[in-house]
């Protein structure tokens, strides 16, 4: 059965409303992962002055500490 050409374009615009819907849902669950990853690196991280120096880190120099 072939459809009405109104149709055809109403079927079609559904079927990209629901993959626009679909990109949204899947960028919102990417960026709360991106969230949750950057609250658990947040909060294990501290930042330190360096103690010695030697030929690579000066002395007062900024260090991530785990």
């Amino acid at each position: 059965m072939k459809l009405p050409s109104y149709e055809r374009e109403y079927i079609e615009d559904i079927h990209k409303r629901n993959r626009e819907f679909l990109e949204l849902r899947e960028n919102k669950k990417r960026l709360r992962m991106f969230a949750e990853i950057e609250e658990v690196v947040e909060s294990k991280l501290e930042i330190a002055l360096t103690d010695s120096s030697n030929k690579k880190v000066g002395k007062d120099q900024l260090m991530f500490v785990f």
